[in-house]
């Protein structure tokens, strides 16, 4: 029975390892580009939220929920402009609307409306990416 989840030959990539024989779990911009298409098609990624052993990825386009750990797709997006805000969250920093506060915790409003967490870890770095609107000392 086939996988429900993308995957490429091993033969398309050396590092898969040989069992299963042609099975290898596609990377995280190959699953994105499998499930959307060319960049063009598959829009920005807006936020990625890591939900079990799944990541939740929110683009211009859609949504989608692939099988991979959030360490793994961090590593294949060091390049971007992205900020790692929480254990569980990353943001495109173009994709930040508004910054606010609600019961002391620091809320990033998204430009699709949805609410991502700032762990007070990863303020500073939130703070200095520009993500902010005050430029006070962290709390």
């Amino acid at each position: 029975k086939p996988s429900p989840h993308p995957t490429r030959t091993a033969s398309s990539d050396p590092s898969c390892p040989p069992y299963p024989p042609s099975r290898c779990p596609l990377s995280f911009v190959d699953t994105i580009n499998t499930l959307y298409g060319t960049s063009e098609q598959q829009g920005r990624t807006l936020t990625i939220e890591a939900q079990d052993h799944y990541l939740s990825v929110t683009t211009t386009k859609g949504r989608a929920l692939i099988l991979l750990r959030l360490s793994e797709a961090l590593e294949e997006l060091a390049k971007a402009e992205g900020l790692q805000t929480h254990r569980s969250h990353w943001v495109s920093l173009k994709a930040v609307q508004a910054h606010r506060r609600v019961d002391g915790r620091d809320i990033l409003v998204m430009a699709d409306g949805a609410e991502v967490p700032v762990a007070r870890t990863r303020r500073e770095a939130a703070r200095d990416a520009g993500l902010f609107a005050d430029k006070g000392p962290a709390l």
